[in-house]
């Protein structure tokens, strides 16, 4: 019998994830897909990304990175945070990403061999004057 591949459920990127205490919830504040700057380089100063997913058999770690340009930041999540109808959730943190320039910079979520199990995209772009 073959095992099912991990599969994302969600994967979001916001300002802020925050577990309410005592239960199985989060909540996601300032959640976005595209950052605005009007100078460049520019500094984003907290990004979270939460993702969610089902077949995981194990309490996996999963990697996070993301590539601003010439830097690359990564965070990795040794647990899952918390299992809401048996799903492990993740949460993992980014300070002070620094973007060189407008683009498109993705993030990515790899399980413990290097699989790829999601990716989101930001788009960093000028503000409109």
């Amino acid at each position: 019998m073959s095992r099912n591949q991990p599969r994302v459920v969600a994967m979001v990127l916001c300002k802020n994830a925050v577990q309410v205490p005592n239960r199985l919830v989060y909540v996601l504040s300032g959640v976005f897909s595209t950052l605005n700057f009007p100078s460049f380089p520019a500094t984003y100063p907290t990004m979270d990304v939460f993702i969610e997913l089902e077949n995981l058999f194990e309490n996996e770690d999963i990697r996070f990175a993301i590539n601003t340009g010439d830097n690359s930041y990564r965070c990795t999540v040794a647990k899952p945070a918390v299992y809401p109808d048996g799903r492990p959730s993740y949460v993992a943190s980014f300070s002070n990403l620094t973007f060189a320039g407008p683009g498109e910079f993705v993030v990515s979520a790899t399980d413990s061999s290097g699989r790829l199990l999601a990716k989101r995209t930001i788009y960093v772009v000028p503000s409109v004057q």
